[in-house]
């Protein structure tokens, strides 16, 4: 919703402004106060700055705006500026140990290095994610987060039996990982097992039965099934629980699509957009649903929205919709349904002002025009089944 998005929103500037203190911090205050300050609490200050940095970043990743150089350069900042380690015997007076605090930063650090190469995963640079991720894990090697973190960016390279592995090492460290149990779940539907994945999801909810996520990732297993009546329990259960985000109304639709309730499914994906203007799987799955009402009409704008977004649409989605259009297109140019729209066209052109429309089109001018029609419809068609099958090698796994 609009006023989740402002609160995100707020949550980014006021971690801005909270980070920037520092800064200022450090320029105004007196250097015999500084150094006062710095013996005693600035390996405890410098972790609270690593922390704020990390969420700064996980912000700017939830945007959804596209912000991953600034959310990788928070980290990159964490990681420069605050990445020295707190001096021996510093924290005396302050009452924990020189261990605890050397604990406390290697584990901000850690972190901040996991963050990095979340980001760098969702910029798509996969090779140099699992490089950060795995300079990570030999430091690290009983951290169940840097785990669940590479079983997240294999799944993404398309490699499912290795991210399920990386996902029950994190679980082998920590059963009581909700997250480890819904990627595992996730890697699983990828390779063809729902069965398998539905387990995961039902571990993920006996541990937290007000998660949204496991909800809704047994409603989408269950789907996979087959099992419609569970599976609409499940996503109606999940939106219940959050019902101000668009991801339960997209696979409650789904579901109403693959049942054919189209009136149902149209509903919920035009409530998931309503919910999130940048949820473009919803406006591609609208466009599939007005195909199936026969309305050409909405199903090209449907499409063309995901095309001509200002935020740009995932490279999955997007190759999804130009293709789409592209087999729209191609249909529209059946020579019967483009001479009924040339004939519609020209008639409603010589409508008089009472609404009534005009005489029909001569022989002659309805198989020019039609034909006409035809040929901008195969040519626009076959630019986007280009386009389509481009995108789709760009995005298919190495």
């Amino acid at each position: 919703t609009s006023e989740a998005w402002s609160e995100l929103a707020a949550a980014e500037a006021r971690l801005e402004e909270l980070v920037q203190l520092e800064v200022e911090f450090s320029v105004h205050t007196p250097p015999l106060r500084l150094q006062a300050y710095g013996a005693e609490y600035r390996a405890v200050t410098e972790g609270v700055w690593r922390d704020l940095l990390l969420e700064r970043s996980r912000v700017l990743v939830l945007s959804g705006a596209g912000q991953y150089p600034e959310a990788l350069e928070a980290v990159v900042r964490g990681l420069k500026d605050h990445g020295r380690a707190p001096a021996t015997g510093s924290l005396g007076r302050s009452g924990r140990t020189y261990l605890e605090a050397l604990a406390s930063f290697a584990e901000s650090l850690r972190d901040l290095r996991v963050q990095k190469g979340r980001v760098e995963a969702l910029q798509g640079r996969t090779d140099t994610a699992l490089a950060t991720l795995a300079a990570v894990l030999a430091e690290h090697p009983q951290a169940h987060q840097v785990h669940l973190e590479l079983s997240r960016v294999l799944h993404q390279r398309g490699e499912f039996s290795q991210a399920i592995a990386a996902s029950t090492q994190a679980l082998d460290l920590e059963p009581l990982a909700i997250a480890a149990h819904l990627q595992r779940g996730e890697s699983y539907l990828a390779l063809g097992l729902p069965e398998r994945a539905l387990t995961d999801f039902q571990d993920a909810i006996d541990l937290d039965d007000a998660s949204f996520e496991a909800y809704l990732c047994r409603g989408r297993a269950e789907l996979e099934l087959g099992l419609f009546g569970e599976a609409q329990e499940s996503l109606s259960e999940a939106i219940d629980i959050l019902p101000s985000l668009p991801d339960g109304y997209l696979e409650r639709g789904r579901l109403f699509l693959a049942q054919r309730r189209l009136p149902q499914a149209q509903r919920d994906f035009e409530v998931a957009l309503s919910r999130s203007p940048t949820c473009y799987a919803a406006s591609l799955e609208l466009g599939r649903t007005s195909e199936l009402l026969l309305d050409e009409a909405a199903a090209e704008s449907a499409y063309r929205a995901v095309l001509d977004a200002k935020v740009q649409a995932g490279q999955k989605v997007r190759a999804q919709a130009v293709a789409a259009l592209g087999q729209l297109e191609f249909a529209l140019a059946d020579p019967l349904a483009a001479g009924l729209e040339f004939e519609l066209a020209h008639r409603e052109e010589g409508a008089d002002s009472r609404g009534l429309l005009g005489p029909y089109p001569s022989l002659t001018r309805l198989q020019t025009g039609r034909q006409k029609l035809v040929q901008e419809r195969l040519r626009d068609a076959r630019y986007h089944l280009e386009a389509g099958i481009a995108s789709c090698h760009a995005v298919a796994p190495s």
